[in-house]
């Protein structure tokens, strides 16, 4: 039988368990990739993420219907496995040593440390990306019932709009961040297209297909960062420490998803529904000039 207690300790459990995936993909993907693709293998697998997210409550909410919510916890739990059994079946190569890893004796040499300036940056970097977009995908369908006397249906589509073209837009940033070299000016130039319509959003009550159009382009706009983002982190790491890296900076990710529920939450029960995209705003702002600092110095070479 489910209890709350239980829920909460599969929690902690599925937590640790996501806790390797990031790390692992990045340094697969660095170690593996061919650099002239490096941007739109981010972009590709970025972008499955994204989809899977996108058909995941579809998936679950068929499930619950036919099979009950413990049945579809049972099927959910059942992906991972499966998921396991691919990446042995699909042979996937392991990272190989780093030659900077050793020494000409064979034996292991000393690692460099990860807290850098940079890198502690770009977590600082992740958790403002992340606070940008967390308001409008978790609260934005209540926000508009509220604020905006927008329906339930239409409010759905608008957030629909957004997610799916966050996912194309990843897509086509992974294609430009294999074209740049400043992957910073490309959050900056994003992030600031996106603050503007989303504070048009905060202050104006739109049409509804006007707003639909507009959340179209901010999701564009939000995904196209993704793929530069991650070549971000990958050029401010060490050699050989990608995955070490993207563990890192990853956090950021991590404490925004505990924070935002809490912020725009708050907002919600302050009755000012239009400041969970106001907020947002704020924090595309600050993403924009912390965008300025992020570009790691080899980078620049």
């Amino acid at each position: 039988y489910l209890t709350y207690a239980s829920l909460v300790a599969s929690a902690v459990l599925l937590g640790l368990a996501n806790a390797v995936y990031h790390p692992s993909d990045y340094a697969l993907l660095s170690a593996h990739m061919e650099e002239s693709r490096m941007g739109r293998a981010f972009g590709v697998h970025t972008f499955a993420g994204y989809l899977g997210g996108a058909v995941a409550p579809a998936i679950m909410a068929a499930l619950v219907t036919t099979v009950g919510g413990s049945g579809a916890l049972i099927a959910a739990g059942l992906v991972g496995p499966l998921a396991a059994l691919l990446l042995l079946a699909g042979n996937v190569p392991e990272v190989p040593p780093h030659p900077h890893h050793t020494k000409a004796d064979g034996t292991r040499a000393k690692q460099p440390s990860l807290l850098t300036p940079m890198l502690m940056l770009l977590t600082v970097f992740f958790m403002l990306l992340s606070l940008s977009n967390a308001g409008i995908s978790s609260f934005g369908v209540v926000a508009f019932m509220n604020g905006y006397g927008i329906s339930f249906s239409t409010a759905n589509i608008a957030l629909t709009a957004f997610l799916g073209a966050s996912a194309i837009g990843v897509l086509a940033g992974g294609q430009l961040a294999d074209r740049i070299r400043h992957h910073n000016l490309v959050a900056a130039v994003a992030y600031a297209i996106n603050a503007v319509l989303v504070l048009i959003i905060t202050f104006v009550s739109l049409p509804a297909a006007l707003l639909i159009a507009i959340m179209l382009v901010a999701g564009f706009m939000s995904g196209v960062i993704a793929p530069s983002r991650d070549m971000l982190v990958r050029n401010a790491a060490p050699a050989g420490a990608a995955g070490r890296a993207f563990g890192i900076v990853s956090t950021g990710f991590n404490f925004a998803g505990v924070v935002s529920p809490l912020l725009f939450g708050w907002i919600m029960d302050m009755n000012a529904p239009r400041w969970v995209f106001g907020t947002s705003v704020v924090f595309m702002l600050l993403t924009i000039v912390l965008a300025f600092f992020t570009e790691p110095k080899k980078a620049k070479a």
